[in-house]
């Protein structure tokens, strides 16, 4: 894991100006292992986030835990600079992902950026005037899902990674994935929209669709790849939703992470009660930080722990019915969402 994570911060300090590409290179290994982020704002100080805690780098390099006005931070003209880099200066090309928040730069590590949004009705049609990068040091962990895997061991299952930010999610994904093809044998299709994954090996039975929107690749790889299993990163909409039940119908099983705290968060997503009326989650994989697991629950115990009775749907019905097939009357979208 250390390696690996040493590895992807050489490879993204090119982007960086000279005061801190060269800080970030001294940094101790025991540092480095506990680094997840780096935050660079306009005109505010560079945050290293860690595992535990924050630091900051002086202007002369030195790592500090306190905040001072004697801290390393940049303009908005250095952010610019340091955005334009990471695009290859040629920032149209990354419009669409833009506008989605983010970039993605070598070994899969993904960008924040945030600026100015330019409006068209109802959609962002730019960003322009970039004011932050959020820099998420991509990482591999062998051996953190391996406990998960024998969910699967007998027969396909669908499960949800719930977890809030920073808690290793794609971490955890990663390695989920080479326990199903390497240790279990399934046949894999990743659909990795943002190309976080396509730089690791995920598996000698693993196809990796890069870049492709989760819907669309969902689909796809329904109908040309054949896959037993399909995995993909941050479940965020209806469509994806309905893509998975789609492929749900057609004898594929599901590894999904959304992010959510807790069991109440999950049952509140609007797309997590898509999946549950179409009984489409087995497993719920709960992890903390450093993508350990807190706790593996099927789907019956977490209804019931909330007083639902999730064979008739009064529970999911409680909390706003999206489109449900166990209400004889109701074909479409009703009540709240």
């Amino acid at each position: 894991m250390l390696k690996r994570k040493k590895d992807n911060l050489k490879h993204i300090l090119k982007y960086f100006p000279t005061t801190l590409s060269e800080a970030l290179l001294n940094l101790e290994d025991r540092i480095i292992s506990e680094l997840f982020e780096i935050n660079i704002r306009s005109e505010r100080p560079v945050v290293l986030l860690m595992s535990d805690g924050k630091l900051f780098f002086t202007k002369t390099g030195r790592l500090t835990p306190f905040f001072s006005n004697n801290l390393l931070l940049f303009n908005e003209n250095e952010v610019k600079a340091i955005f334009e880099r990471m695009c290859n200066y040629s920032v149209y090309s990354q419009t669409n992902n833009i506008v989605n928040g983010f970039i993605t730069i070598e070994n899969g590590c993904r960008v924040g950026v945030y600026g100015t949004a330019v409006n068209n009705e109802n959609s962002i049609a730019s960003v322009r005037n970039i004011c932050g990068l959020n820099v998420r040091l991509a990482s591999e962990c062998n051996g953190v899902a391996s406990s998960a895997k024998d969910l699967m061991k007998m027969n396909k299952k669908n499960i949800l990674i719930c977890g809030p930010p920073s808690s290793g999610k794609t971490t955890f994904l990663k390695d989920f994935c080479r326990c199903l093809s390497d240790d279990l044998g399934y046949k894999l299709s990743v659909i990795d929209e943002r190309s976080e994954f396509k730089d690791y090996y995920l598996g000698f039975n693993t196809d990796i669709l890069s870049n492709y929107p989760k819907a669309k690749g969902t689909l796809i790889a329904l109908r040309t790849l054949s896959p037993e299993v399909i995995v993909f990163d941050e479940l965020g909409s209806v469509e994806e939703a309905e893509a998975v039940v789609q492929g749900i119908n057609s004898g594929v099983a599901f590894v999904m992470s959304i992010h959510c705290g807790t069991k109440e968060e999950a049952l509140l997503k609007k797309q997590v009660r898509i999946l549950l009326e179409f009984n489409s989650i087995d497993f719920f994989i709960f992890l903390k930080k450093k993508t350990e697991i807190s706790e593996i629950v099927t789907t019956k115990e977490i209804l019931d722990a909330y007083g639902g009775a999730y064979d008739d749907c009064n529970f999911l019905r409680s909390f706003g019915t999206i489109r449900s097939p166990c209400f004889k009357n109701e074909s479409s979208y009703a009540g709240k969402v």
